[in-house]
């Protein structure tokens, strides 16, 4: 007994001192800088803590998004990415935690693909039709969802899918395909 009220205790001191830990929101958006390249852009609320982890900064954290050989092109592997989102490419039903995702982002290299990046050939002209696919990869049918892929460093070379950030929430992508191995 003395233990669950111990425990409970705990709860209430953690809400006191923490009211809006809940409500902590982050949004992830690909963007182009002033010299032309291509960067991923976090920005945090007060009660977020991503932007500290990851860069050290309160409001805001600038990453370089990275390049890929074949990325502009209408190559199998570019075309299949942008053609298998929602279907073969789809989000997982659960979240993950931001430390694993500040995790990839700080020791890994990788490419954010939005629905209206530059690298889509395969239906750049149904731009709502693929933000709709990108949209189904939520859970949440977050309003711009960001994809993000690893990149084998040596060779610049796509790999697989990882992660989808869906407004505040962070998701693993499940891929159901062997081409994108």
């Amino acid at each position: 007994m003395k233990k669950i009220i111990v425990q409970c205790l705990s709860i209430i001191l953690f809400a006191a001192l923490f009211p809006n830990s809940s409500k902590a929101s982050f949004d992830v958006s690909e963007t182009w800088n002033a010299d032309l390249r291509s960067q991923v852009v976090i920005t945090c609320d007060e009660y977020s803590r991503l932007c500290i982890d990851l860069c050290n900064n309160a409001k805001s954290c600038y990453l370089k998004n990275s390049t890929c050989r074949d990325c502009i092109s209408t190559g199998v592997k570019m075309t299949y990415f942008f053609s298998a989102f929602g279907k073969e490419i789809s989000g997982a039903k659960e979240e993950v935690s931001q430390y694993e995702f500040v995790e990839f982002l700080s020791n890994e290299s990788f490419i954010a693909i939005g629905p209206n990046n530059i690298y889509n050939q395969f239906d750049a002209a149904q731009t709502n039709a693929l933000l709709e696919k990108f949209k189904s990869m939520c859970p949440n049918n977050a309003p711009s969802p960001v994809a993000f892929f690893k990149i084998e460093n040596k060779n610049l070379i796509v790999k697989n899918a990882k992660y989808i950030t869906c407004g505040s929430a962070i998701y693993r992508l499940e891929v159901k395909s062997i081409l994108l191995d």
